[in-house]
Order: structure tokens, then sequence, then C-alpha cells
């Protein structure tokens, strides 16, 4: 005997919404990265502004993503804290996809009370306008805010090294035996 399941319209969409919340951002970022380099493929159907669209779309989902999970509450409001001349512990990440060679630099940038700015060059490498404070600790003097930054900014420094893979029915997944080769050679190096 068969059951009969009725599903609404409001069940479907919010099957729908959980479907697509489990959508990692570097997936989204591998999309988006993808559909920029078909921009100028003529075998891909479409006209140039359809397809940058659907990249830039797919580059959007990657962003609100990664602030989700990332950034949330920490985020600086770049134009609406400079007229209230809020000066918080904060930080912001944009990442552009589209363009080539070493997406992480400068792309999660902090503000610390003085109004000062730290943003990364490499994993674990932190350079700021305020008189050398070359760490988030040191930098933000909130250890909440600098845990969140150097854990968001490790992060976008792991999936642009290709310290990810994505394995089917496991999603994304760190290699760690990679990661630990590189922190023995840099141990070695300095």
């Amino acid at each position: 005997m068969k059951k009969t399941i009725k599903l609404t319209e409001n069940d479907i969409r919010r099957m729908v919404m959980e479907a697509m919340n489990e959508l990692d951002w570097k997936t989204y970022a591998n999309a988006a990265r993808k559909r920029f380099d078909q921009l100028n493929d003529d075998s891909v159907e479409g006209t140039w502004n359809d397809k940058f669209n659907k990249a830039y779309d797919l580059e959007k989902a990657a962003n609100n993503a990664f602030d989700n999970e990332y950034i949330g509450d920490m985020k600086y409001d770049t134009l609406g804290d400079k007229l209230k001349g809020k000066h918080s512990p904060t930080f912001n990440g944009r990442m552009q996809l589209g363009t080539k060679g070493r997406m992480p630099y400068g792309v999660i940038n902090g503000y610390n009370k003085s109004g000062g700015k730290i943003f990364s060059t490499d994993k674990g490498v932190y350079h700021s306008n305020g008189g050398g404070l070359t760490t988030p600790g040191r930098f933000f003097k909130n250890k909440e805010v600098a845990d969140a930054y150097s854990k968001a900014n490790d992060e976008l420094w792991d999936y642009d090294k290709g310290n990810y893979r994505y394995e089917k029915g496991k999603g994304w997944t760190k290699d760690e035996l990679k990661e630990a080769v590189t922190r023995a050679i840099r141990k070695y190096l300095k």
C-alpha cells in the first residue's frame, strides 16, 4: 500500500531553503570562478552579459555565505560606520572571484577602535597601518574579534591555495597532510 504525502507550498519552500543552506561558500565560490572563466567561451550558451550576471550572482552568494559563517555580527559597515564615527573592532570581507591571481590578498580588512586597518598578504602574515601591529590579537585588543578574523582569513587562504577538495557525499574537506607539510616547511625555513 502506497502512502500519500501532502505537501503545501510552504513545505516545499522550506525544504528548498534548507537544501540551499547546506551549500557551503566554497561551492558557490567554485561555481562563480568557473562561470567567470566561461565569459568568453562561445561554446557556453548565452550572451556575455547573461554569463556575467550568473557569475556575479554566484559570487554574491559565496560572499553572503562566507559572511554568515565567519563574519556575522562583526561586519563593518564602511560608509554607515564612518558617518556615525564608529570605531569598534570589526572586519569585513569581499571575495572577487572573477579576478585572476591570488584572491585573498586584502580581501578581509579589519578595523580597530583607533581607526587602524589590518590586512593579510599570506596565511598568518598581517600588515597594518597602525604602527606595526602585525598580529590580530595585538591589533584588535579583543580576543573574540581577533580569533574570528584569523579564522576567516585562514579559511580563505586555505581555499585559495587548494587545501580543500570536494568529495561527493562528504562535501568539502581540508587536505590535512598538505597543511601539515606546509607548516613544517615554513618552520624549517624560518
